[in-house]
């Protein structure tokens, strides 16, 4: 009999007990573990861009090592989430490899036996977007705000960020465009 600390849910983050406990850091690296889940599927299946699908799970490496100098006693759970995730999503373009290393990470039945990991959208969903801001069509400046900001508060953001107003004096606004989440975009 399997034990169930060993279970190769599809559910990558079936052992993080609390996620309303983890730090900003730990957060993050869920994010990025399921932005990149999703990411790969949608590159493998839909899109069949592998070349963009290796991008992304060398973004999650990436992030893996900087959140190394970071990591706590307690961040154990969120790394293995994202190392099992990583080492699944990868076993398409490396399948030797990853069999070892999933053994390696502990599971007595193979790879093969493991399920392709789902992304969890309400994980990756990101806190925050940096947003830019053009004046006459250059970058100005960039603005980070809450996801979930409106247009009109995204619009009010860039009208008074430090950078923007520079650009903006003695000039009247004719025109402020915000394209939700990706520019905001003022002409005088």
């Amino acid at each position: 009999m399997r034990d169930p600390a060993e279970s190769e849910s599809s559910d990558p983050g079936s052992r993080i007990a609390d996620p309303d406990r983890l730090t900003a850091e730990e957060r993050s690296i869920r994010r990025k573990t399921h932005d990149t889940i999703r990411r790969v599927t949608v590159d493998i299946e839909q899109r069949q861009q592998l070349n963009t699908a290796v991008s992304a799970m060398m973004e999650l490496v990436n992030a893996l090592y900087a959140f190394e100098e970071k990591a706590g006693p307690n961040s154990v759970p969120v790394v293995r989430e994202a190392i099992e995730a990583l080492v699944r999503i990868l076993s398409p373009f490396a399948p030797h490899t990853c069999e070892e290393l999933w053994e390696m990470l502990g599971h007595r039945e193979g790879l093969m036996k493991a399920t392709w990991p789902e992304f969890n959208a309400e994980v990756a969903r990101a806190e925050e977007i940096v947003i830019p801001v053009q004046v006459n069509g250059k970058v100005r400046s960039l603005l980070t705000v809450p996801a979930e900001a409106s247009e009109k508060d995204v619009e009010q953001l860039a009208l008074a960020d430090p950078a923007v107003m520079a650009h903006l004096a003695g000039k009247q606004v004719k025109k402020v465009v915000v394209a939700k989440g990706r520019l905001v975009s003022v002409v005088v």
